[in-house]
């Protein structure tokens, strides 16, 4: 992959117990959003759950050759780490960095917990 790219968000009150509950949030989110896109087939994210994970999730985009991108908690710090690869900046922006953000910035608890700056 050409793109590589971490994004670090930062919980709010600095709890562990608070960043294990967002991330299990965020990650039902993604879980129902595939959920909800496959049943409407048409309107696919090009995003597939990668089953074979043993951390946070992992989805792979399908419309990226070979790209992917994994969500998951620190085990030591309040933080929840984005991490995404792709074939160009754009492609890493447009496919996964801006929808998912805007899913959690739609959600009142993320937005209550996360710093975004």
């Amino acid at each position: 992959m050409e793109t590589e790219c971490e994004l670090r968000m930062k919980i709010k009150n600095e709890s562990l117990e608070t960043t294990n509950t967002v991330s299990e949030h965020m990650i039902n989110i993604i879980k129902t959003l595939l959920i909800a896109k496959h049943k409407k087939e048409k309107q696919s994210l090009g995003w597939k759950l990668d089953e074979d994970n043993l951390e946070g999730i992992r989805i792979r985009t399908t419309n990226i050759h070979g790209g992917f991108f994994m969500l998951r908690k620190s085990l030591h710090d309040p933080v929840i780490s984005l991490q995404v690869e792709g074939a160009s900046p754009d492609s890493v922006v447009g496919t996964v960095i801006h929808p998912l953000l805007g899913l959690f910035r739609d959600d009142a608890f993320i937005c209550d917990n996360v710093d975004f700056s």
